[in-house]
């Protein structure tokens, strides 16, 4: 097989139950060039990696003890042979034509150090958002949902990949850390990626919300103002389409 244009990291763990959906989703882009994917099963026991095998046989599939999010991306990183990198939580999916939007963007734009789209939060077991998921959640929004960016190989590889001691809020820090390189991470208006809300990651999404992104917010202050640059810590995920740099 040629080398994949874009590799796509997938952090699984227990994710038997909504991998294939997530899987599928990669596979029906419409995107030129070789996509490659790189399964990460982080320690699952229920039978995760088996699944996948049935439902992409060629996925690449790297197995690890359990060392949650962080690790496992990096994990996947390491084994990238993309020029460009994303990311895709195994319980999430991409709408069509996702990945070839954020591919064009970025390549239009080569200062760029990555692209990142909005995100549509959905419920539970469906194949996708539907109106009555945007009365509940809200409309699409920019947040650090790494399923929504795509990155260059070389500014990933250059922000040190992800702080492997956060359990949670490994994402802000990540793009925090790719944006302080001083090429912008541009934004899309375009819906890149669709975020499953299910029973089993509601209680991150409010540990995300508190200490661990204060932790991460001052820890990119303090290496801002080391470097004598600008404070502002994280990207500013409002409705500005141009860039977050």
């Amino acid at each position: 097989m040629s080398q994949p244009l874009v590799s796509v990291v997938v952090p699984a763990y227990q994710a038997a139950r909504y991998i294939t959906a997530a899987l599928t989703s990669i596979r029906q882009q419409d995107l030129p060039g070789e996509v490659g994917v790189i399964v990460v099963d982080d320690g699952s026991t229920d039978g995760t990696d088996r699944v996948v095998a049935t439902t992409d046989p060629r996925a690449q599939v790297l197995q690890r003890s359990n060392g949650g999010p962080a690790a496992a991306r990096n994990t996947g990183v390491a084994a990238a042979a993309g020029e460009y990198v994303t990311f895709l939580d195994a319980d999430d999916l991409w709408p069509p034509d996702s990945l070839r939007r954020r591919l064009a963007h970025l390549q239009a734009n080569p200062q760029a150090a990555g692209v990142m789209g909005r995100t549509v939060v959905f419920a539970g077991d469906t194949d996708g958002p539907t109106s009555a998921d945007e009365e509940h959640f809200g409309p699409p929004v920019y947040g650090a949902f790494l399923g929504a960016t795509l990155l260059r190989r070389h500014a990933l590889e250059r922000a040190g990949g992800f702080d492997e001691t956060l359990r949670v809020g490994e994402d802000y820090d990540l793009l925090a850390r790719v944006r302080e390189l001083g090429a912008p991470l541009l934004l899309m208006d375009e819906v890149c990626n669709w975020h499953r809300r299910h029973d089993r990651n509601l209680t991150l999404g409010v540990q995300r919300d508190t200490s661990n992104i204060l932790q991460v917010v001052k820890a990119s202050l303090d290496r801002r103002r080391a470097q004598g640059g600008h404070a502002s810590p994280l990207p500013s995920f409002g409705d500005d389409t141009s860039d977050a740099s």
